[in-house]
């Protein structure tokens, strides 16, 4: 064991959590959710409405196994069209949409269109070529870590964040020292201070010798 004091931050910073108590809870507006589900509907494979305990999924097959397999079988596949619907069958309203396809241009071209649609009442970027994720208006890795450092009176510039994609990018910027990882997005290693060696080859480890941490 580390003996690291550990906090959780989920959801790109929608939810922090800190020694069982949430320090940020901040859910998708109803409105913003039912016009990104209205948008995307029929033109990804698939979306998938996140709750702090749950998820639905309105996927083909192949998904959904892919998410059972990536997250288990507690998943509820249902119509997600309907936003008080989605919240009375999953438990709880939704904290993240996530939409899938392996069509990368079109996921960049879809991205695109749903980010101008939903202009401040959402946050859309991906977090991989085949994805989109709508979180909360405000809403970013960045602002959790500044909760973060006001929660702990830790400064930003004494925070190492590490990262490898376009939702890391606001956490990268955030930090004293931000660091990407070799194969990273290119909008993550532009946010960074310094790159690292991959996610598969130790790159935390290496960069954190190389400060001499």
């Amino acid at each position: 064991m580390t003996g690291l004091k550990m906090m959780k931050i989920a959801f790109n910073g929608a939810l922090v959590e800190h020694k069982g108590r949430l320090i940020r809870d901040i859910r998708i507006s109803k409105k913003a959710f039912e016009k990104a589900v209205g948008f995307l509907k029929g033109k990804t494979e698939a979306i998938i409405a996140f709750t702090p305990s749950s998820y639905a999924i309105m996927a083909d097959s192949f998904w959904v196994n892919e998410q059972y397999r990536i997250l288990g079988e507690y998943g509820i596949e249902m119509d997600l069209s309907d936003h008080k619907k989605v919240c009375e069958v999953a438990g709880d309203a939704p904290c993240k949409l996530l939409a899938k396809d392996n069509d990368h241009s079109k996921i960049a071209r879809l991205k695109t269109e749903l980010g101008n649609l939903l202009e401040g009442e959402a946050e859309v970027f991906s977090s991989f070529p085949n994805n989109i994720e709508i979180i909360p208006a405000g809403i970013d890795k960045g602002s959790a870590l500044e909760a973060v450092s006001e929660l702990l009176s830790i400064p930003l510039s004494q925070m190492i964040a590490f990262g490898d994609w376009d939702n890391d990018a606001p956490m990268l910027r955030a930090a004293g020292m931000g660091i990407c990882m070799a194969n990273g997005s290119p909008y993550a290693k532009e946010s960074a201070d310094m790159i690292t060696a991959s996610n598969n080859e130790d790159g935390i480890d290496k960069a954190l010798h190389k400060l001499g941490i």
